[in-house]
């Protein structure tokens, strides 16, 4: 084991597998609804209602299945010389008795169904007997030998669904050199080229794709102490176990659901001649600008960090999969749809990838990609605003908005503290009822409110109101900062202690910029000022500034929040003129096309300078800020 290993071992051992796990818990699934579509969504949420489980039991299984049906014959096209296969290997970490068995039999029993009926098919009196062989869809865990065996029998095309990947790995030896070589071919699709009996194999390409549930020691392990070439090309979900038994939470299945049957079914056929997805120059567009504008900027901060590193460079190509295979899926459940409704049209498939897909695919993407970072212990890298998020967030609004006309005429009462006693509050999974702008009643205790270190940036997942309780300290030093005009950097924040601590394996770097970067972004949320996003001129790296509100543009509930939080309002007044910036912030979402000419404008971007400004720029000292 290298070194990086033996200090993440170590550190693993120190921290504990349980609070990595529960940190990648805390970032919650999607909106199905957003990233997959509407008949998607309908189709996983009332199969996992029906049996009481988390949605990540059925979505992640569904797509390694679709992925498998599409088979060795589909490809996915990005441009005229990048392609990828359909192959997808996912895994969601599971606890016992939270039904995990029961989702897998949900995808497994149709599979069965579906791989006997195409068995009794083939065995008619007037069909070949050796297209039998193509019709073999699942198996179980096996070793690598034998997994060769399989794929040479079935045309390259096999699904394995496994209650515990943990065993399967065991089986493969995933820890051998020979096995990285074969399972990297597996999952690029490659043909098989090998001598078998002095013959080639007749194997022009391979779709072997797998799926499972593992234990969350076990995924932690795996992400942590395991090479980087396993655990960057799955698909982590950690789903939230539920706090009561599951079989009250169950709710049986609406009449018009499709069932996953004659989904599946419908995938097989659809796929049983050479099929290819397409992608739009929209959508390429879009991939390019992903990969420029969000996910350089992520890799620039991860330099000298290869085991992270390769968790975003595997992602582009999983999103052109995860696109080709959503799209594949959608149509099968549109399909279904259109079956039952009855309609006299013909139903038209749909090859073309276009830009909202591949958007739908960049925000799943993400998940994933910050699910794999939790339990590397290592969290809250943003890759900015996208539609969808936007999207979601708008429907969070309106869903709060009609949640509080219910509760119009009802008064939401705060526990009073104590000084002597802070509040102990735990990180809800749910929003608070209650206003979270309304300061003026709570008691705020500067002598035990702040927290001495963190292990994750987790304060990315607390809601407002537990937020500024917990961070009152910091985000008063945040808004009492000198302030030129142009607003505090998150290097200045870094080097001044602002941001929450967070521990980094291997690094006794407490205060790094990225974690200043989040702070900013969820000071933001308070209302009392912007973060906002800039690309330098010469390197295009992106960096963070927060720039406070000005006196004039304080609401009553800003003034009340700054009254709660101690602010010196004296302080807080110094504020240099703001000139226009040089430089525009830069929306991750949208591509730049300033024309601004940032020649002798450089000192402007750095953490301390500004422009030239005239004799009237008030001036103030930095702010001795050390605790």
């Amino acid at each position: 084991m290298n070194g990086f290993g033996q200090a993440s071992d170590n550190n693993n051992q120190q921290l504990g597998w349980q609070e990595s796990y529960k940190t990648a818990q805390l970032m919650k699934l999607p909106d199905l609804g957003l990233v997959c579509g509407a008949s998607i969504q309908k189709l996983v949420t009332n199969h996992a209602r029906a049996i009481g489980c988390p949605d990540e039991y059925i979505i992640l299984p569904l797509l390694s299945v679709t992925a498998g049906l599409m088979g060795s014959m589909s490809k996915i096209k990005v441009n005229q010389v990048w392609q990828e296969p359909p192959i997808l290997w996912t895994m969601v970490g599971a606890t016992p008795g939270t039904r995990k068995t029961a989702a897998l039999k949900q995808i497994m029993i149709p599979l069965l169904e579906i791989q006997k009926e195409q068995e009794k098919y083939c065995h008619l009196p007037n069909m070949d007997p050796s297209a039998a062989r193509s019709h073999k869809l699942l198996s179980g865990p096996m070793g690598l030998a034998d997994l060769i065996q399989v794929l040479k029998k079935t045309g390259g095309q096999i699904i394995s669904v496994c209650e515990d990947l943990e065993a399967y790995h065991k089986l493969l030896g995933i820890s051998a050199s020979p096995t990285k070589t074969q399972m990297l071919s597996l999952y690029d699709g490659l043909p098989f080229l090998g001598v078998d009996d002095g013959e080639i194999p007749n194997v022009e390409s391979t779709c072997f794709t797998h799926t499972g549930m593992v234990t969350p020691e076990y995924i932690v392990k795996l992400h942590l102490n395991n090479p980087s070439w396993l655990c960057s090309r799955y698909l982590v979900a950690c789903a939230s176990s539920p706090n009561f038994s599951t079989i009250w939470k169950s709710i049986p299945m609406s009449p018009d659901t499709p069932s996953i049957k004659s989904v599946l079914q419908t995938l097989y056929n659809f796929h049983q001649q050479p099929t290819e997805y397409t992608f739009t120059e929209e959508a390429w567009k879009e991939l390019t600008r992903c990969h420029d504008e969000e996910w350089t900027s992520i890799m620039s901060q991860l330099e000298n960090d290869e085991k992270r590193r390769s968790i975003i460079e595997k992602s582009l190509g999983q999103i052109v999969r995860v696109s080709g295979v959503l799209k594949a899926l959608l149509n099968a459940c549109e399909y279904t749809k259109h079956l039952s409704d009855q309609k006299g049209t013909k139903f038209q498939w749909d090859f073309l990838i276009d830009r909202d897909m591949v958007r739908r695919s960049i925000e799943f993407s993400k998940y994933f990609v910050e699910q794999k970072l939790a339990l590397m212990l290592l969290t809250g890298f943003s890759f900015g605003p996208s539609y969808v998020s936007q999207g979601s967030q708008l429907t969070a609004l309106r869903q709060q908005q009609t949640q509080q006309q219910k509760q119009q005429t009802v008064q939401p009462q705060f526990p009073q503290q104590s000084p002597q006693a802070t509040q102990r509050v735990s990180v809800s999974e749910s929003n608070s009822t209650a206003s979270v702008e309304d300061w003026s009643n709570f008691v705020y205790d500067n002598s035990d409110v702040d927290i001495d270190e963190q292990q994750y940036a987790d304060f990315m997942h607390m809601d407002r109101q537990l937020f500024a309780q917990t961070y009152a300290k910091r985000i008063k030093r945040l808004v009492e900062s000198f302030d030129d005009g142009y607003g505090v950097s998150a290097t200045t924040a870094s080097q001044k202690s602002i941001t929450p601590p967070v521990r980094i394996p291997g690094s006794n770097n407490r205060h790094p910029v990225w974690a200043s970067a989040l702070f900013f972004q969820k000071v933001a949320e308070l209302g009392i000022g912007t973060a906002e996003q800039l690309k330098h001129p010469t390197n295009r790296k992106f960096f963070w500034r927060f720039k406070r509100k000005r006196p004039n543009e304080l609401t009553e509930k800003n003034i009340q929040l700054l009254h709660y939080l101690k602010v010196d309002m004296s302080i807080y007044n110094k504020i240099g003129p703001r000139f226009p910036i040089p430089l525009p912030p830069v929306s991750p979402s949208t591509p730049s096309t300033s024309n601004a000419d940032y020649s002798g404008n450089e000192d402007s971007l750095d953490d301390h300078t500004s422009p030239e400004r005239d004799d009237q720029t008030i001036k103030s000292e930095p702010i001795d800020e050390d605790e």
